[in-house]
């Protein structure tokens, strides 16, 4: 799809990012993931630059965003943390949002070496 804020829009779903890449929309059927057509490289350096600056809030010897060396990691992780949004004790909260989605790939095991 081009324009995920456009077509939550047009379904009366808030979305305020013009640049969303995917988006997860739960309902009473389950969960939709809305991808957009294309997404610039600028947007995913945004999203992983926004995740190392959240993440200083815990530790600032850590930078998450390096571990995101894949086109599949990064794809990845914005899945999840989109997903950790329809869990209930996440809700809007990035924080715990990026928490759960990068020990959800820890487990995963795609930071193994």
């Amino acid at each position: 799809m081009p324009d995920i804020k456009a077509w939550c829009q047009e379904h009366g779903i808030p979305e305020d990012d013009p640049q969303k890449p995917l988006k997860v929309v739960s309902g009473p059927r389950g969960c939709k993931l809305l991808l957009r057509e294309h997404v610039p490289q600028e947007v995913l350096q945004e999203r992983l630059k926004a995740l190392d600056l959240r993440h200083q809030l815990h530790s600032v010897a850590q930078e998450p965003a390096k571990a995101m060396d894949s086109p599949e990691k990064v794809l990845s992780y914005l899945f999840l943390s989109e997903f950790a949004h329809t869990i209930a004790d996440i809700g809007e909260d990035e924080l715990l949002a990026d928490e759960w989605a990068l020990k959800e790939m820890q487990r995963l095991g795609l930071f193994r070496t």
